[in-house]
């Protein structure tokens, strides 16, 4: 179906992601997550860490293995209740917001501040990848529901066997070569608490083309993904689905 502005967009988290090579200066990280936090309210911080898990196999041995901490890797800052997070990494920056999503032009405004900073900080080498991904909850009106109702691409059933699904995920990789792009959408039932049933319809659309490390060079990609964020979500639902959140 043709893309349309939902009124009420079944967005539980949109996100924006930039991948770096460094910076590896981790005082002025900090320095610029809390400098940053103080300015826009997010007043909740806390230091980023990192860790691998490590695992030995060998014939006739037991499996060995264990976790290994590989130290901090940034900052993060938030707000109370956490509706808006940033976060500040040695390879890259990342804005979230929870909910209370109005507009892409609000959502990107709002996390171009911060990465237009981190951007500027000394050391920071390429931007090796750059991304927008949305996590949709799709909730349904009544407790039974034909899936194939409201998503095109629910997952079948074959005939013979009982209909009732209880849980369900797909993953599908989508190669878009006509702007150097990358898609990966999930579709899961959701087993939060809800009313009723509910599905999470995960958009994530990414570049690993390279880029120099400035706000300006990256947002026509980001105007980019975002069209295609949107054509991938509107292809998965239907006038049914819009209904629900218009």
């Amino acid at each position: 179906m043709n893309p349309t502005r939902l009124a009420r967009p079944p967005i539980r988290e949109a996100v924006l992601d930039i991948r770096t090579e460094g910076p590896e200066n981790l005082a002025a990280i900090k320095e610029l997550a809390e400098s940053y936090g103080r300015e826009s309210g997010m007043k909740k911080g806390a230091a980023i860490r990192a860790g691998v898990i490590e695992m030995a196999i060998a014939p006739d041995k037991p499996i060995s293995g264990g976790a290994k901490d590989i130290g901090l890797i940034g900052h993060r800052v938030e707000d109370e209740p956490a509706t808006r997070v940033a976060q500040f990494k040695k390879d890259g920056f990342t804005f979230s917001l929870i909910g209370n999503y109005q507009t892409w032009e609000v959502f990107r405004d709002q996390a171009m501040v911060p990465a237009r900073r981190f951007l500027q900080l000394p050391g920071l080498g390429r931007v090796n990848r750059v991304a927008l991904r949305y996590i949709n909850i799709i909730q349904f009106p009544s407790q039974r529901v034909d899936l194939d109702e409201y998503l095109p691409a629910a997952p079948k059933v074959p005939s013979e066997l009982p209909q009732e699904v209880a849980g369900f995920i797909s993953r599908i990789v989508l190669p878009i070569a006509e702007d150097g792009l990358m898609a990966i959408v999930t579709q899961a039932l959701d087993e939060a608490p809800q009313p009723t049933p509910s599905v999470i319809l995960d958009v994530d659309v990414f570049s690993q083309e390279g880029f120099q490390p400035s706000w300006d060079a990256l947002a026509p990609v980001f105007e980019k993904i975002r069209i295609w964020k949107n054509r991938i979500f509107f292809a998965y639902v239907n006038e049914n689905t819009v209904r629900l959140h218009s």
